[in-house]
């Protein structure tokens, strides 16, 4: 009987433990001077728009039905060129996975990368994107990137 038992026990133990790497979310742990070497454009900036229209063809890896175009003014620009206002697709981002939502007139900063086959923005879950003022590690990371040798030796070192 008590063969039987321990049997019933292991199979639930790897019933539960093949349903929380499904329903886990996997991202690349890196340091952020890798992130931010890695990153097309890095800014902060407010959002003055959220739409939901169909993700273009060259953004391969975005959602479809819960894509977002974001539109912000940009405040403060750590890397990268442009304008005064971004266009950054993303998604809708659940919150198990650390995501955040995008709303209008909130601040966030934008790790932003190219979409593998455009020239269109793009930041999603497993960067180090996310809202400004309820984030302790974003504050920590604009402390660093306010720092001209921070980005120096990010763009120059490889490690």
């Amino acid at each position: 009987m008590s063969i039987h038992i321990r049997t019933v026990i292991f199979g639930l133990l790897l019933y539960v433990l093949s349903c929380i790497s499904v329903l886990g979310c996997e991202c690349e742990i890196r340091k952020h001077g890798k992130d931010f070497r890695k990153a097309i454009a890095v800014f902060t900036g407010t959002i003055t728009a959220v739409n939901s229209p169909t993700a273009p063809a060259d953004i391969s890896d975005m959602r479809p039905q819960s894509s977002r175009l974001i539109e912000l003014h940009v405040d403060a620009r750590y890397k990268g060129s442009g304008s005064d206002t971004e266009h950054v697709w993303s998604y809708e981002i659940p919150s198990a996975c650390g995501g955040f939502e995008f709303k209008v007139g909130e601040k966030y900063l934008l790790y932003v990368y190219r979409a593998e086959k455009g020239s269109h923005y793009v930041t999603t879950a497993c960067t180090r994107s996310g809202p400004i003022s309820a984030n302790g590690k974003i504050a920590d990371e604009l402390r660093d990137l306010n720092r001209p040798s921070f980005r120096f030796w990010s763009r120059v070192w490889p490690f």
